[in-house]
């Protein structure tokens, strides 16, 4: 029997299951991400009433520039539940771009094969939390950040095949 997870407090350092739509996505008019993906949370601002979220992705595919990201070690990746060992991938946080959301909107789901079901990986450790924000700030006060503001009734992707399991999927490696 399955238990159903119950949706945590955001949190900045949170690594949770979300559906990322891309900058060069949402320019292209697209309203639906292609898959869901690790993002992390890099900012919680409180409102009246709700919570907006600031959500950045960890992806396996290299940066064109690798200014815009953090590449994430292997102990990291281990801990969070991204890579299994004998199987690491190299990911990166991309901190160019960022999701905007009101918590918790339909977008964020369970972690795939989590058992019991959670919606969070895990936490990033302080330091690369610290530095994905430095790098946030410098792209910001260049004007080189990239907002895609996600609606709290944005239409959900469209599963077209069976889930993967998530250990069966190649890096490229």
């Amino acid at each position: 029997m399955t238990i159903e997870a119950q949706l945590p407090e955001p949190q900045a350092g949170m690594v949770i299951n979300y559906e990322y739509l891309w900058a060069r996505q949402n320019n292209k008019g697209w309203r639906r991400a292609e898959k869901m993906r690790p993002c992390v949370i890099l900012a919680v601002v409180e409102g009246n009433d709700d919570k907006t979220v600031y959500v950045s992705p960890i992806t396996h595919t290299p940066p064109f520039h690798p200014e815009e990201s953090i590449e994430l070690s292997a102990q990291t990746n281990l801990r969070l539940g991204l890579d299994r060992p004998g199987n690491e991938c190299v990911r990166w946080l991309m901190v160019n771009e960022v999701n905007k959301f009101t918590w918790p909107g339909s977008l964020v789901r369970t972690v795939p094969y989590s058992e019991p079901r959670t919606y969070v990986y895990g936490v990033l450790p302080e330091c690369v939390l610290k530095l994905a924000r430095e790098k946030l700030k410098e792209f910001s006060a260049q004007k080189a950040l990239s907002f895609v503001f996600r609606a709290a009734n944005a239409p959900r992707m469209q599963r077209h095949h069976a889930p993967r399991n998530r250990w069966s999927q190649s890096c490229g490696r």
